[in-house]
């Protein structure tokens, strides 16, 4: 593994642990036996560090998103998308710690980083619920505000699973969130 890959896994998993604001440049240089020097020639930030990690986790969690098109059962697609939401979203906390962590403004660069990639994020979600939900609803449903609904359900669900230290079966739980939106 190359040294810039160390950084990136280590930095991902501090940051995944102790947050944004929890994890510094020290730490990360420590913990993979570099020099503070070393850390910088890769990265000129722990901001553009930050950025990379996040933005590498949202790529991650696109292509697990994009196994789920092969489905063709509207209700067994949404659900397995929620199913693989649900998994991501548990294993790589940075994601969800990215989306609920609230930056000071002078961090705007980072919140216009994330704002930009949940909504690329968030437009796949919604490409989902169009194709199913046109099955059920002859009549326009608002897909913005239920794609905006689901994510923030999912969201709270691996919140309330990682503050829990919970092992909920998540197949159940995607299960449970598909009934409501098919009710």
């Amino acid at each position: 593994m190359s040294t810039k890959e160390k950084i990136l896994n280590t930095a991902s998993a501090l940051f995944g642990e102790y947050g944004y604001f929890g994890a510094s440049m020290s730490d990360i240089a420590k913990k993979i036996n570099i020099t503070k020097t070393t850390l910088y020639y890769y990265f000129k930030s722990k901001r553009d560090l930050y950025k990379k990690i996040i933005e590498h986790a949202f790529k991650n969690l696109e292509l697990h998103l994009q196994e789920v098109e092969k489905i063709k059962n509207p209700t067994k697609k949404i659900s397995k998308l929620i199913e693989k939401y649900l998994e991501f979203c548990a294993k790589e906390k940075n994601i969800l710690l990215s989306l609920v962590t609230n930056f000071p403004k002078k961090d705007t660069e980072i919140k216009f980083h994330i704002k930009k990639l949940k909504e690329n994020l968030n437009k796949e979600i919604a490409n989902f619920l169009k194709d199913s939900f046109k099955v059920y609803k002859e009549n326009q449903i608002d897909i913005k505000t239920l794609t905006n609904t689901l994510t923030e359900i999912m969201n709270g669900k691996v919140l309330e699973s990682s503050f829990l230290n919970s092992k909920e079966n998540l197949k159940k739980s995607a299960k449970k969130i598909t009934e409501i939106l098919f009710r």
